[in-house]
């Protein structure tokens, strides 16, 4: 990572974006591209910030996509430095969003800089897309804004999206599409009890287990030359009766599936409903969310 590269990717770190806060980091990338000539848009919907940044004008318009916001560092003590103070070891660079995806970020940024210092007159368009809210919901963050860049009736030719997907060195992979993620909250209905009677309850941690086991045993569809087989995480258990020795009255189970375009949402969801109806016989809610529908893009030029 060059110097300047890297400087950028410090800064970027320092800000303690955790999703939707922004936290100062969009104001970084506003000064550093407001050098080159770029104009700015600022898209807020709710407690989401986008930055619609543009120099150039017409074809070919080409944009680099990517977000701010990180994930929760966890416990911070269970790191061997602060989460939001980069700091280097053995030549590396740790931090909260060094590889997801602020030093992405920064090469892209650098990237445009060297360009233009080479291309002042470059013919075509140049954009960047941030949001602060990818890793979360992510309802008001790059779609919202894709949504109002079509009403604009803005047109993109290129997009690049800065996410870490190297396996061995810098560059060595690049994606040409991504798959769906489905998201679903599972929650099972017991009979509260003392585990003393434990006859007298239904323990509902008990009679999910083996119907939850199955869901992540089943094969889903086969891996291709693009996309990895389909599998069923689960991310959440929790079931707490307040009390160490009175058996609980629910179960939630919170689980996604990421999935490729070789099956479709509605036969995932009718496959766990019918290993829910037959492995157990509890009564259950469920609910489900997609946040994301699968594609590949077509081989082209920019490929």
């Amino acid at each position: 990572m060059d110097n300047k590269t890297l400087e950028l990717t410090k800064r970027l770190i320092a800000c303690p974006s955790v999703t939707p806060n922004d936290a100062g980091s969009q104001n970084i990338i506003r000064k550093e591209l407001s050098n080159l000539g770029f104009s700015f848009t600022d898209m807020q919907f709710n407690d989401t910030s986008n930055l619609w940044a543009t120099r150039g004008t017409g074809a070919p318009h080409f944009v680099f996509a990517g977000h701010t916001d990180v994930v929760p560092p966890g416990d911070a003590a269970s790191w061997n430095s602060d989460p939001f103070e980069p700091t280097i070891r053995d030549g590396k660079l740790y931090g909260r969003g060094v590889a997801d995806m602020k030093g992405g970020i920064a090469a892209m940024i650098v990237a445009v800089q060297e360009f233009i210092a080479e291309n002042p007159n470059f013919p075509g368009t140049i954009s960047f897309l941030i949001t602060s809210d990818e890793e979360g919901p992510a309802h008001d963050g790059t779609i919202r804004v894709l949504e109002q860049l079509k009403k604009d009736n803005v047109k993109i030719d290129w997009c690049i999206v800065g996410e870490p997907v190297s396996q061995k060195t810098l560059a060595d992979t690049m994606k040409l599409g991504s798959r769906g993620s489905l998201h679903g909250v599972v929650t099972f209905t017991g009979r509260q009890g003392h585990v003393g009677h434990a006859q007298r309850a239904i323990n509902p941690v008990h009679a999910t287990m083996a119907a939850l086991l199955e869901l992540t045993q089943i094969e889903w569809d086969k891996p291709t030359s693009d996309f990895p087989a389909t599998s069923f995480q689960i991310t959440r258990l929790h079931s707490d009766s307040g009390a160490e020795n009175v058996i609980p009255e629910t179960i939630s189970c919170r689980f996604n599936l990421r999935f490729s375009p070789s099956i479709s949402p509605d036969d995932i969801k009718a496959r766990i409903l019918e290993v829910l109806n037959t492995k157990q016989s509890l009564p259950y809610e469920i609910q489900w969310r997609i946040s994301g529908v699968p594609y590949l893009s077509k081989r082209g030029k920019l490929t």
